[in-house]
């Protein structure tokens, strides 16, 4: 994990190197997450956490689908 200054932000900024990612050339939307996984996950925050099972369902329909 890295913390660099941001601003006037006496706590900075932490960030983190992504290990095997890779962007999809069309974004999969939210709606299509909530299908998938069958949980209406809120997006309204820059990150959030999902269950494994819901994790294996989209990679799975990622991996066929985009991929």
């Amino acid at each position: 994990m890295e913390k660099k200054p941001h601003g006037e932000d006496e706590d900075g900024e932490y960030s983190m190197k992504l290990e095997k990612f890779k962007r999809l050339k069309t974004p999969l939307p939210a709606s299509e997450i909530k299908k998938i996984t069958g949980i209406d996950y809120r997006f309204m925050s820059t990150m959030f956490g999902i269950d494994r099972e819901s994790s294996d369902k989209l990679w799975i329909y990622i991996s066929k689908n985009f991929i």
